[in-house]
């Protein structure tokens, strides 16, 4: 069973989203994974980026809105999760303006492109140790350890093949449902 091309979507950007410190390694990590980008501008140039869409490198599909693949996954609440000074976003300008042309084939070297399963492992065990010291009454933070568990899961999901990519990508399914049972999840 071949899965929709948005579910996939959810779970690049999710893990991506979770692995960077900022936004410039945001987009060439998407990049990194096959993904095509393309930067929503603010009114009046191309001085700010206010949100973004994607789809598969290699997909025929319609651009998805971060917004559109899940509420957390919108790049307002991304920069929640990463270094998101002015100097920051300016440094990530010239990657989002080249990012449509980049993901026509280019080159862009991804941080952390290789990522372990030794640093998934680790992932792992410190969202369990987290979830478990949870209170489960705080749906605050068991919402956030969720979203946290979900974006470790999305990356086993595409780091692996066959059913272990399954039942991977169905957990970060999950558990990104369960993040979102909170109105307002704030990342650490």
């Amino acid at each position: 069973d071949e899965e929709p091309e948005r579910v996939r979507l959810a779970r690049v950007v999710r893990a991506v989203g979770h692995r960077v410190n900022t936004e410039r390694d945001f987009v060439a990590g998407l990049l990194g994974e096959g993904v095509r980008v393309r930067p929503r501008w603010a009114d009046g140039g191309r001085d700010e980026v206010v949100g973004y869409s994607v789809r598969l490198r290699d997909g025929g599909g319609i651009w998805l809105g971060g917004g559109r693949l899940a509420s957390d996954l919108t790049l307002p609440r991304l920069r929640e999760r990463w270094e998101a000074t002015e100097k920051q976003r300016a440094d990530a300008l010239p990657l989002w303006r080249g990012s449509a042309a980049a993901g026509r084939g280019g080159h862009v070297e991804s941080p952390r492109s290789r990522v372990t399963w030794e640093s998934v492992a680790t992932d792992l065990s410190a969202i369990n140790k987290r979830l478990h010291s949870v209170d489960p009454s705080n749906q605050v933070e068991w919402s956030a350890a969720a979203a946290e568990g979900a974006a470790v899961a999305a990356e086993l999901a595409i780091r692996s093949r066959g059913q272990v990519s399954g039942q991977c990508g169905r957990l970060a399914d999950r558990l990104a449902r369960e993040a979102h049972q909170a109105p307002e999840v704030r990342y650490r």
